[in-house]
């Protein structure tokens, strides 16, 4: 809750700096303004500073300026929706990428037509539309995605040769970092340890493309050091400790064997009892009315 309401402040505040660029007299000035403006809120809606959020940051401002001319809310709407587009890429499937798609774009839409609106009409009512519109843009982050670190990995754990599919021997660090990567989010290591893990992961992938043989001895000294690595980021018997717990084969066992002892013999016990009392009953019903009898007589 506390990450949502301070990226809806932080989409605002973009919104209303976006709007007083023009206060600035130089052109320069307002250009590395805006470019400044959209590479901090693009990697803000992605999750980290990458190559690819900086890079359509950097972009965003142009966009807006090509279609300012035509319509204001067009232009808005372009320019949220270039902010929301890289995180597009950290959908785990295909239907979340429909839902993440379908949400940025309503968002931006409101967000951008909300904020054309009231961008002259005093700053009090500028500043509450770009809030709105912040709130509105912060619902895209309501959609669950990868980490930027956990969609590196697997990026590059796909571009490795899987030891169990490949018919020459693949590698065993594309389980390793997928298996990283299926821990990050719950990870508490160090960002610096998941950085050394995706150079790694890069180094790896692209010996992967070269097929010459001398790069063999490389490959196997990556796999290593990314099994190690990646061991202790997620460790490999972390998913299977809880399961050894709540098992407890021996004491399961011994349970069933007690009861089954038990069992027969309260079976036997409860079968011996009528036995030993059949006799009884039946001598007693045969034999009883003689001596009645005779006595009367």
């Amino acid at each position: 809750m506390l990450r949502s309401t301070l990226a809806a402040v932080a989409f605002g505040a973009s919104l209303w700096a976006f709007a007083w660029l023009g206060a600035l007299g130089e052109p320069i000035a307002r250009a590395g303004a805006a470019v400044a403006i959209g590479i901090l809120v693009t990697a803000l809606a992605y999750g980290q500073a990458t190559f690819l959020s900086i890079g359509i940051g950097a972009l965003s401002p142009l966009a807006f300026s090509l279609l300012e001319r035509h319509s204001l809310g067009l232009a808005a709407t372009a320019l949220c929706s270039i902010w929301m587009l890289p995180r597009l890429v950290l959908a785990p499937s295909s239907r979340s990428l429909g839902l993440l798609a379908a949400l940025s774009i309503t968002a931006s839409a409101v967000a951008g037509f909300v904020f054309a609106a009231y961008v002259d009409a005093g700053w009090a009512a500028e500043l509450a539309s770009c809030l709105f519109a912040g709130s509105c843009l912060s619902l895209v982050g309501l959609v669950p995605v990868d980490t930027g670190v956990a969609f590196a990995l697997r990026t590059a754990a796909a571009a490795i040769d899987d030891a169990a599919k490949s018919p020459k021997g693949g590698s065993p660090a594309r389980q390793a970092l997928e298996r990283a990567a299926r821990w990050h989010r719950q990870s508490h290591a160090s960002p610096s340890q998941w950085r050394a893990l995706g150079r790694l992961a890069d180094e790896r992938a692209a010996l992967q493309r070269s097929k010459a043989d001398e790069n063999e001895s490389a490959r196997k000294e990556l796999d290593e050091r990314i099994e190690a690595l990646a061991a202790e980021l997620a460790p490999v018997d972390a998913a299977s400790s809880p399961a050894v717990v709540a098992g407890s084969p021996e004491p399961a066992t011994a349970e069933p064997a007690t009861t089954a002892e038990a069992a027969p013999t309260e079976a036997a016990s409860i079968e011996a009892a009528p036995t030993e009392q059949a006799p009884t009953e039946v001598s007693s019903d045969t034999h009883a009315s003689d001596p009645v009898e005779i006595t009367v007589d």
